[in-house]
């Protein structure tokens, strides 16, 4: 059934196409999704909707930042009838009524003067170009601004023509031609003439882009291409999908076309992007997979293309594997980007990115995009290691059809969405030296995936070895361990980083924040390290047994915070730690109770063994905690003893000046003396204790 209200866009885009108003709520704006979709800029996401009622049509904002206006009025809700304009930011509308017989205007206003109107309507600025109806709310299309019109001679010169529009197209108004109602053989003639004016003006003043020029050039089909669907965006371009949190999307064009009918096209400026995909190609096993097509890269426009990488089990993080930026020459240019696929991912789909280098944007149009099987396959194997290159920009490591980690790449903050540094194997005598590019500020991305994250996760540095098993942040971080035993790596680094950790999918997503760092090694072999380690672990026991349980207790460190890729003798440096700090603290324990003893008491001989004690004690644990706890007791010994001797030394001076006060009240005046001089000597005994406290 023919849909009695539709909209007429009179600018813009969409000029001069009618959509009708299916259904009872009609959306238009720049997301997709929309009943229409436009791509002005100056149409929010959700821009406003057309309500049909039984009596009519409410038009009503959506909260948009430009509004929508009817005769210069912004409003929220307005009722409509035949013939309003409305103005979404910038885009005029026309609400159109037909009657039964589906003509422009309904019955009653058919008729009027026998005179043939004609509307001159200037030459558009450069536009997009518009999406076929059959894409109405699909992703929206924009395209390379077209060259101005180049000049015509104008058929029909009887029609005259307004000085002020000497390179404007005459076109007949729809409505102003049902409105004449005359069907005189006159009317008929002007009409005629009009369409042949209107016919010429169009075909002379259509804009002659590079892709209007030349006749189409026919779509050549590729052997084995995984991509036949959507080879070459004709008809729908149907298997390719917008990224729906883009705040652009790629759209199926004209414009956008090398070959046949269509090509992918995406206008991008400021900070927007748009990225689109293909369907899924599904395979397992290692994959050399090439992809090939063409590309236009138009003003301060950006592209580039790749692969992301598909695990439906989990096993491997989704992968976005993209090429170098591709040559902004404003013609269409061939591209070729190689990829392996390891045998974790079971499908793949090609991916393509558009975004700006400058506010001012530009277009970024592909076609003929074909994805086949073949290429030289980026692998640098060491036993049963692998790392893969999924071209420059990302990588995983394997153990034979196992990840051990996975989505490794560095992002860069600028150059835009699809801003990712260059990244290159080479191996040595123990793994793998990465060569990490990139502009800017660089992040380290990558996930430990699961087989690798359940032997555990532990970073050293600043901090000493420390383990992790949940979020967290940590500065100062030197190398990354990951596993244990044969499954075991470790990410070494030439400068201290800052790591941030976040557990993702039964596995680990780290991201260091690279600084300077432009390399970093890939540790797979220990042979080295657990020798070292054997030997510091005898070190060690043998020092316990002679009795220098800090020179044990330093040992077990040492071996804990170095070369910590032993499990077992880990396990027993963590054991032997804290069986020796336990044992020195115990027996600090016993001595603080003496010392409590001694102070109850008042026991001078017993302060002094106590402080023999805690002595022996530090030496005993020197280089251990237990070393530093034992000498913070002796410090409080003395503290307490000291005071308790002034103490005492003060009694004893009041209880001698007695004892001379006495002799010199029996007339013993010698005696006295000799008391006297006893007590001289004992201030200058005390005196320097005295100043020391």
């Amino acid at each position: 059934m023919q849909a009695r209200y539709s909209l007429r866009f009179e600018n813009g885009e969409r000029q001069g196409e009618t959509i009708p108003i299916s259904g009872s709520v009609f959306t238009v704006g720049r997301r997709p999704g929309n009943s229409a979709q436009l791509s002005d800029a100056s149409v929010s996401g959700r821009h406003a909707e057309f309500v049909v009622e039984s009596d009519g049509v409410v038009v009503r904002d959506l909260g948009s930042t430009n509004g929508t206006k009817i005769d210069g009025e912004r409003i929220e809700s307005r009722k409509l009838v035949h013939g309003d304009v409305v103005v979404l930011g910038s885009v005029k509308v026309t609400l159109l009524e037909t009657d039964r017989a589906g003509s422009a205007a309904p019955a009653g206003e058919l008729g009027g003067g026998d005179e043939l109107e004609l509307e001159y309507d200037e030459p558009a600025k450069p536009t997009p170009a518009a999406v076929p109806a059959s894409r109405a709310s699909s992703a929206p299309a924009r395209e390379v601004p077209r060259p101005e019109p180049i000049e015509a001679p104008v058929a029909a010169p009887t029609l005259a023509q307004p000085a002020s529009t000497a390179d404007a197209v005459r076109t007949i108004s729809a409505d102003k031609v049902a409105r004449s109602g005359k069907r005189s053989m006159l009317g008929a003639a002007l009409l005629a003439a009009a369409a042949l004016a209107g016919g010429a003006a169009w075909f002379f003043l259509q804009p002659k882009g590079d892709d209007e020029v030349r006749s189409a050039r026919a779509v050549e089909p590729v052997a084995g291409n995984l991509l036949e669907q959507g080879y070459s965006f004709e008809g729908e371009g149907a298997e390719w999908e917008a990224d729906v949190a883009g705040p652009e999307a790629f759209g199926v064009e004209r414009g956008a076309r090398f070959s046949g009918a269509s090509g992918l096209s995406a206008f991008v400026e400021g900070d927007t992007w748009a990225l689109s995909r293909s369907a899924a190609v599904k395979g397992s096993g290692l994959r050399v997979l090439t992809l090939r097509g063409m590309a236009r890269v138009r003003d301060a426009a950006r592209a580039r293309v790749g692969l992301e990488l598909v695990c439906t089990s989990g096993a491997s993080a989704t992968t976005l594997a993209l090429g170098p930026a591709l040559a902004a020459s404003g013609e269409f240019e061939s591209f070729e980007f190689v990829a392996t696929v390891p045998a974790s991912f079971d499908a793949v789909r090609a991916v393509v990115l558009a975004d700006a280098s400058a506010a001012s944007g530009g277009s970024v149009a592909f076609d003929d995009i074909s994805l086949v099987a073949g290429g030289d396959a980026q692998v640098s194997a060491i036993d049963e290691f692998q790392v893969v290159q999924h071209g420059a920009g990302a990588a995983a490591l394997f153990k034979i059809d196992r990840t051990l980690f996975s989505d490794f790449h560095v992002r860069s903050d600028s150059g835009g969405l699809g801003a990712r540094g260059s990244i290159s194997a080479s191996k040595d005598d123990a793994g793998f030296t990465l060569a990490l590019a990139g502009e800017g500020r660089r992040t380290l991305s990558l996930r430990i995936d699961e087989p690798l994250f359940k032997g555990g996760l532990a970073t050293t540095g600043s901090g000493g070895y420390r383990t992790h098993a949940t979020e967290f942040t940590l500065e100062g971080v030197s190398s990354v361990i990951a596993g244990s035993d044969r499954n075991q790596i470790r990410l070494a680094f030439d400068a201290p980083l800052t790591l941030r950790g976040r557990t993702d999918s039964g596995g680990m997503r780290l991201e260091l924040e690279l600084g300077a760092v432009s390399k970093l090694r890939l540790q797979t072999s220990f042979l080295a390290e657990r020798d070292e380690a054997q030997k510091l672990l005898r070190a060690a026991r043998d020092a316990e047994k002679a009795g220098e349980l800090g020179l044990a207790a330093a040992t077990w460190l040492k071996l804990r915070d170095e070369v910590p890729f032993d499990a077992k003798a880990l396990e027993e440096a963590d054991a032997a730690r804290t069986r020796i700090a336990e044992a020195g603290l115990t027996e600090l324990r016993r001595l603080r109770g003496e010392v409590e003893r001694a102070r109850f008491f008042r026991l001078p001989d017993l302060y002094r063994q106590c402080r023999r004690d805690a002595l022996a004690t530090a030496t005993r644990y020197k280089g251990s905690e237990v070393e530093n706890y034992a000498r913070l007791v002796s410090v409080e010994i003395d503290r307490d003893f000291a005071a308790l001797e002034a103490e005492l030394a003060r009694a004893e001076r009041r209880r001698l000046e007695g004892i001379a006060g006495a002799l010199d009240a029996s007339a013993s005046p010698k005696l006295a003396a000799r008391v006297r001089d006893y007590l001289q000597g004992m201030a200058g005994a005390t005196a320097p204790r005295e100043e020391k406290q």
